[in-house]
């Protein structure tokens, strides 16, 4: 009978531990899945992820684990604000966590929250075995290399100036408080970090002189093409000077000519008429008294007739002025020739001003155009003045964040951390 007893009572033992080691099995298998599927950044994976979290069942230790499996997923997502509210949720449950609290500490060094971080520098180093015959594990060497490492970032100068002295009391209790024990492992954090520091700093250094010898030798060969192009510049305005002067000579030069010409036709048509004024007048006079002689005279059937009161003087006028006209023809032909000539040079001289009109206002354009150019060039040559070689490009600002930031020092151990999680579930 109690043999059967304690059969029963073993086999409901093994009944347990294979249903636990189920549950543990499955939820190992959706840690892993919320892994494998966050690892990609990106709102969307942090999403499904957020939802697959949630949806796990654990509870005790395997509860703490999925927790923190969620916030080593945040910290892949690059939500360091979130995975630090996680961490500090897990903290107050198992404060004595040491990758918890280094977790924790790395967050806020990158988030620069650097005197929180001294402070979870010196509670971890306390939470190491002091004693001389302690079990000294794994863990326990990676956190005093840690704190050796984020020691020596907080006392390098991409930690502020400010904040030294505090940096200082708390080192040296973190080593007063250890003696020897751990000295070795945080000797190789801290001079691996400086090491480190003194490498990049050197680069950006070296990168900054480069830059600045590259900015320094682009301002001066600027500055000789401004100089080359104030030089054509200036000769462009003394050719359009020269140009502008020279169209206003010649706008006076040329019309002198036509002028002369004009002067010269005009009193060709002033002789013209003195020797066609008399016959005119003579003409005039002689029709004048043609017109006396006619006289109107009523016939006996009641017309009126127009006769000459001295038909023979009458004949005589008319012959007259038809011998004055036939001298008078070719004085016409010859007004009428000049006054054809005199219409041409007109119209050249209309066309000469016209012409002059147009280059003057396409001079005035070009002027326009220059003195344009011109405040572009001056504006050019301040900004040239004000120009000096800062060393600063893309590259020099990367490698200058880079020395400032934490997880250039100290990468996160995602994967070891993954790892951690996943061996522990049970």
């Amino acid at each position: 009978m109690l043999t059967r007893l304690n059969t029963c009572v073993l086999l409901g033992f093994l009944l347990a531990a294979a249903a636990r080691d189920t549950a543990a099995d499955e939820i190992r298998s959706q840690v892993e899945e919320l892994f494998a599927n966050s690892n990609k950044v990106s709102p969307s994976a942090l999403d499904a992820a957020r939802e697959q979290f949630t949806a796990i069942q654990a509870d005790g230790a395997n509860r703490q684990l999925v927790d923190y499996a969620f916030a080593l997923v945040l910290i892949e997502q690059q939500k360091l604000d979130q995975a630090g509210a996680q961490l500090d949720k897990l903290l107050r449950v198992s404060p004595k966590s040491l990758p918890f609290r280094r977790s924790r500490t790395w967050v806020q060094l990158v988030r620069k929250e650097h005197q929180a971080a001294l402070v979870n520098l010196e509670n971890l180093a306390g939470r190491l075995p002091n004693a001389k015959h302690a079990k000294v594990t794994a863990d326990h060497r990676e956190t005093a290399r840690f704190i050796g490492s984020s020691l020596s970032f907080l006392e390098s100068p991409a930690a502020p100036a400010r904040l030294q002295n505090l940096v200082d009391a708390s080192k040296e209790r973190i080593l007063n408080g250890w003696g020897s024990a751990f000295r070795a492992e945080f000797d190789a954090g801290h001079a691996a970090t400086a090491a480190q520091f003194a490498q990049l700093n050197s680069e950006v250094s070296g990168a900054k002189e480069e830059i600045a010898k590259i900015q320094s030798d682009a301002i001066k060969t600027q500055g000789e093409q401004l100089e080359s192009q104030q030089s054509a510049m200036e000769e462009a305005r003394e050719t359009l000077q020269s140009a502008a002067e020279e169209k206003q000579k010649r706008a006076q030069r040329d019309p002198e000519g036509l002028h002369a010409q004009y002067s010269e036709l005009r009193g060709e048509f002033a002789e013209i008429q003195s020797l066609a004024l008399p016959i005119e007048t003579q003409i005039a006079a002689a029709h004048a008294e043609v017109q006396s002689l006619i006289k109107t005279v009523k016939l006996d059937d009641g017309t009126i007739e127009t006769v000459y009161t001295d038909p023979i003087r009458a004949r005589v006028l008319e012959g007259f002025i038809l011998q004055l006209d036939a001298r008078l023809g070719p004085l016409r032909a010859q007004t009428a020739n000049i006054n054809a000539r005199a219409a041409l040079v007109q119209g050249q001289y209309n066309g000469l001003v016209r012409q002059y009109n147009l280059q003057m206002q396409q001079i005035a354009g070009e002027g326009k155009s220059l003195a344009s150019n011109q405040n572009k060039l001056d504006r050019m040559q301040k900004h040239h003045a004000r120009s000096k070689p800062t060393g600063n490009s893309t590259k020099t600002r990367t490698l200058s964040s880079r020395l400032t930031n934490f997880t250039t020092y100290e990468p996160f151990p995602l994967a070891q951390e993954k790892a951690r999680v996943l061996a522990a579930l049970q």
